[in-house]
């Protein structure tokens, strides 16, 4: 049947379906059939019309579609790319908490701007320059110029025209509400307008604010539209880093209903390092809370050190715990945490057994060591 044979009998069909009111699987089923009459060379066109009449004419009776596992089995689906290794793949929203003055910014800040000038922060590496889109909430321009220069004199980083920045005194009485349906749309044609790969998003607490004024950051209904927006971006495969702040304890995580880690792939602990004094200047503590896709060295727990222009990573005793731990496991497969305890007793990686626990606790809830029946072993 040749093309314009096919689009008058489209039509017809179309204005049946409309008229007589058919179901939406006889309506779907006649023309799917249709389509099979057109030019090979017409079908995908084909099936594109047929696809997008069913779609307005049906909305709302459309079945959901599902995959079978066979046919998922089969599809060709890319490997997972980093674009900041070992933890931030592409398209994913990773966040970063801890209290205030912790250390949060530098780390979001840091991995905006290695990724812009496609180098290495810290511990981590980026795949290759990537236009980024960095939000804050908070901070001032000049403070924020103030820590770019930094980091370009401490790491060579040199972000350039791949990083472009909102701040509040730049954008003047026109504060961002992320909240509000109009303010995300504005940032999408922000970053379609530059090509963002990614959005950095610093912080909650400063970006996100409900009219309700009933509806407080503990509860699940005011997240819900911020992870709508964030599960949309990663659809259309934009990245999104987030950080929020902790509470007075911030052992607890982030602030807010835990809704805010559900969707995550990764999150990260940043937290004052236990040996900074007020003279000191940016030390803390990075530690992997969760982190679905990545294991081994990558994920250990580590402190950075700001001194002059240099970043050093200091060894802590926790992280010569830690290793202690996992280097009794790899000898002894499949022990209790009792047993790994014992063992170490005595010897000079021996430590307190709090401190034991502690760790033990954070290396299982990170997936460092795994549980089969009351035994232990690593992954």
């Amino acid at each position: 049947m040749n093309t314009a044979e096919w689009t008058t009998l489209f039509t017809d069909l179309r204005e049946e379906i409309k008229r007589d009111r058919t179901d939406y699987p006889t309506s779907s089923a006649k023309l799917l059939a249709h389509v099979k009459r057109a030019e090979p060379a017409d079908r995908e066109e084909a099936t594109q019309e047929v696809s997008k009449f069913l779609a307005h004419e049906f909305v709302g009776e459309r079945p959901i579609k599902t995959i079978t596992a066979a046919a998922l089995n089969e599809l060709a689906i890319p490997p997972r790319k980093l674009i900041l290794a070992p933890w931030w793949g592409d398209s994913e929203q990773p966040v970063v908490y801890g209290p205030r003055g912790a250390g949060k910014s530098w780390v979001t800040l840091g991995a905006a701007a290695a990724l812009a000038a496609g180098g290495e922060f810290l511990r981590w590496k980026a795949a290759e320059p990537l236009t980024i889109l960095y939000i804050d909430g908070e901070m001032m321009s000049r403070r924020l110029q103030e820590r770019l220069r930094v980091i370009e004199r401490s790491t060579g980083l040199r972000p350039g025209e791949n990083l472009h920045i909102l701040t509040p005194d730049l954008l003047g009485r026109e504060r961002l509400n992320l909240w509000k349906q109009e303010d995300r749309d504005a940032v999408e044609r922000t970053g379609g307008a530059i090509g963002a790969h990614a959005l950095v998003l610093d912080n909650v607490a400063t970006l996100y604010r409900s009219d309700n004024l009933k509806l407080t950051s503990n509860a699940v209904e005011w997240w819900q539209p911020i992870q709508d927006w964030l599960l949309d971006l990663r659809a259309r495969q934009i990245a999104a880093l987030t950080a929020v702040h902790t509470g007075k304890d911030a052992s607890k995580g982030a602030r807010g209903t835990s809704a805010i880690e559900d969707a995550v792939e990764t999150s990260i602990a940043v937290t004052e390092a236990k040996d900074r004094k007020a003279s000191d200047g940016a030390w803390f503590q990075v530690r992997f809370t969760k982190n679905r896709d990545f294991l081994g060295a990558g994920g250990e727990t580590f402190e950075a050190k700001l001194e002059g222009d240099v970043w050093s990573f200091p060894t802590t005793k926790n992280a010569d715990h830690e290793a202690a731990i996992l280097d009794t496991l790899r000898e002894s497969p499949r022990i209790s945490g009792r047993g790994v305890l014992i063992r170490l007793r005595g010897t000079k990686k021996g430590m307190k057994e709090r401190t034991f626990w502690d760790l033990w606790g954070q290396l299982e809830e990170t997936g460092k060591i795994i549980k089969s029946g009351d035994l232990y072993a690593l992954p």
